[in-house]
C-alpha cells in the first residue's frame, strides 16, 4: 500500500514538472531572452562602427555589458566559512 503511494505521488511529481516544463517551452521565454541580448549586442556593434568612423577612442569595455551575478546565498556563505 505504501509503494503504491510513493509511486502515484513520484508520477504525479513528474507529470506536474513535465506540464510545467512544457508551458515554459511554448511561452517563448527562451526566445524571447535571447532576442532581446541579440537586440543589445547589435545597437552594441553600431555604436562601435560610428566610434569607428569618428576616429573615437575605443575601449572594449564600452561595449560590453558584463554582468557579475552573485549566486550565494546564507547557506553558501556558511558552508565557505
Amino acid at each position: 500500500m505504501k509503494k503504491n503511494k510513493f509511486l502515484r505521488f513520484i508520477i504525479i511529481i513528474i507529470m506536474i514538472i513535465y506540464i510545467s516544463s512544457y508551458y515554459v517551452s511554448n511561452s517563448g521565454y527562451y526566445e524571447y531572452h535571447m532576442q532581446k541580448r541579440t537586440i543589445l549586442t547589435n545597437e552594441k556593434i553600431k555604436e562601435f562602427e560610428i566610434d569607428v568612423k569618428n576616429n573615437e577612442n575605443i575601449d572594449i569595455k564600452n561595449y560590453l555589458d558584463y554582468e557579475e551575478i552573485d549566486y550565494s546565498n546564507k547557506i553558501s556563505n556558511i558552508m565557505y566559512s
